[in-house]
């Protein structure tokens, strides 16, 4: 009897220790599974966070850059910005310089301030500015006139000059004789380069065809309006 019951009691406890075990085993199965999954919960938020983090920086490098660019436009715009006020300056300057050399006489007088002649083979460069007592708002419309003394074939002679302009065949506009000076001088492509309009003063400059075997001593420059001499100055012709 006494044995049976140590036997019952050693079974008991034996059944015990195995449940206790075996729930232990059950529980170490949970928590690992816990584990598992809050760690993998933590991997993800990590490349999640690490995706954030990367886009972030793109955003900011872009911003970055962005912030360089604007300031190279900055900076190319105040360059320019200063460029166009010394420029304006410039003018300005010029402007006063041209007021204070205006001739004082009746308004809408027209005056030739400088003009220069240089022979340059068979042609003469030439450079002028004119300068006119202007009415506000009044424009002076006219043209230009040059006509050259000189030696042609060994006697004195008087032509007029025409600027160097391309005929149709692509060739330098040589007059022959004063028929064809006449037909050139009514050219469009010539009466545009003759022809002057403008308020305070102008600048000119460009060539003038010789004729052929005509040795020039001096040009006359005259300021037409309609056919009315407005100005005139001679000067003689500079040798290269």
């Amino acid at each position: 009897m006494i044995a049976r019951s140590f036997l019952l009691f050693v079974g008991i406890a034996i059944g015990g220790v195995a449940v206790h075990y075996y729930d232990r085993a059950e529980w170490q199965k949970a928590q690992d599974a816990i584990d598992i999954a809050h760690q993998a919960a933590i991997k993800q938020a990590q490349e999640q966070g690490s995706v954030e983090v990367k886009a972030l920086q793109q955003r900011l490098d872009e911003f970055e850059v962005k912030a360089l660019l604007d300031q190279s436009m900055i900076d190319r715009y105040t360059r320019e910005i200063v460029k166009l006020q010394d420029e304006l300056s410039s003018v300005k300057s010029d402007l006063e310089f041209y007021e204070q050399v205006l001739p004082s006489g009746p308004a809408g007088g027209v005056s030739v301030r400088s003009f220069e002649v240089v022979q340059e083979g068979p042609m003469l460069s030439y450079k002028l500015l004119l300068s006119r007592h202007a009415v506000a708002g009044s424009t002076f419309k006219g043209r230009l006139q040059f006509i050259a003394k000189g030696r042609l074939n060994g006697k004195l002679e008087t032509v007029d000059l025409v600027p160097a302009v391309m005929n149709a065949e692509n060739e330098l506009a040589v007059p022959s004789d004063k028929a064809d000076t006449k037909t050139l001088l009514k050219d469009s492509a010539t009466s545009t380069i003759l022809s002057l309009q403008f308020e305070r003063w102008q600048q000119a400059k460009g060539n003038l065809v010789l004729p052929t075997g005509f040795e020039p001593e001096e040009i006359m420059l005259n300021v037409l309006e309609g056919k009315h001499v407005r100005a005139s100055k001679t000067v003689i012709v500079q040798a290269p």
